[in-house]
């Protein structure tokens, strides 16, 4: 009775300390590819493209089903019991069965949680950052700033730099109101944003030969997504420690939307500050998460600083 129900205890019935140890190392193997097909889900799921889960789902059906009857083949070979036997092989195909519905239940409960902890902590970092975009808007010092050069301006009799400063605060303005309820916003719109920002930075220092802002913006203009004020903290960090009337100074945007990808290089040069004026690297840190958040698997952010020159290195698949 016992050889025609599992012809693999009839093999260990005297020998259960093998039984275990064997028990041991077959577990060891089928966790392995468990955890290695949860592994191949991540990879692809976290490109987001259809073709991926397409893949994956061929893989999931056709060959991973192969790979757990090879396995099993080789490990019944091995203990030198035929497939020729029909209780072994309906051992066998029990085992693969088994091993290839726990395998989806196990990725289905470990994605489902993983999308749920995300979305959580999705919500909380934008409730974050609207609380930060909020105190952004009555920043006094940015504010004053401004219209105190529009004021300037306005006095002098310069209509047109006036009307087009007015105009770019406006658009900044509106821009962190709306944007900072969106989870995603189209690139162009950041695009516009990030030149309305530096250009109310650009009217805030004298003109001079000691002051360098230089700005270029590459779009091949094909539609993207963005998640909205990710670039805006490196852009103030780079005008508040990069810029000083007392000392030579820079700051260079560079930045390059082709084809989904954004590639951006911010750099500025580092001006003595006192110990008050030191930041404290929460924007940096904000925007770690939030890129760990959005775009897990998907962007590279290298931060260097160097020769009094501070260099943040940004590429995102969108």
């Amino acid at each position: 009775m016992l050889k025609e129900t599992s012809p693999l205890l009839v093999k260990y019935q005297n020998n259960w300390i093998g039984y275990a140890l064997l028990t041991i190392v077959t577990g060891f193997i089928y966790v392995l590819l468990i955890h290695g097909s949860y592994w191949l889900y991540n990879v692809l799921a976290s490109r987001r493209k259809v073709w991926t889960f397409v893949v994956f789902g061929l893989y999931a059906f056709v060959v991973y089903i192969f790979i757990l009857a090879v396995v099993t083949i080789l490990i019944f070979v091995h203990l030198g019991i035929s497939m020729k036997d029909k209780a072994a092989l309906q051992e066998a195909l029990g085992g693969v069965f088994v091993t290839w519905v726990y395998t989806l239940l196990f990725i289905a409960v470990r994605a489902y949680r993983q999308n749920q902890r995300r979305e959580r902590a999705l919500i909380l970092q934008k409730t974050q950052a609207e609380l930060q975009t909020l105190k952004a808007q009555v920043n006094p010092h940015f504010m004053f700033n401004t219209l105190n050069n529009l004021y300037g301006s306005a006095l002098a009799g310069d209509t047109d730099r006036t009307a087009a400063g007015i105009e770019q605060l406006s658009s900044v303005m509106r821009h962190m109101t709306e944007a900072s309820q969106q989870d995603l916003i189209p690139i162009e719109q950041e695009v516009r944003f990030v030149e309305d920002t530096v250009e109310l930075h650009r009217m805030r220092v004298p003109n001079t030969d000691t002051i360098q802002i230089r700005t270029r913006i590459d779009w091949d203009e094909k539609p993207a997504q963005i998640a909205p004020l990710l670039l805006n903290p490196l852009i103030e960090n780079a005008f508040k420690y990069g810029i000083s009337v007392q000392y030579p100074c820079f700051v260079r945007i560079q930045m390059q939307i082709e084809n989904g990808n954004l590639d951006a290089v911010i750099e500025n040069s580092l001006v003595p500050r006192t110990g008050l004026e030191k930041g404290t690297g929460l924007g940096l840190a904000n925007v770690r998460q939030r890129l760990a958040l959005v775009y897990p698997n998907r962007h590279s952010l290298e931060i260097r600083e160097a020769n009094d020159q501070f260099r943040v290195h940004l590429q995102i698949k969108l």
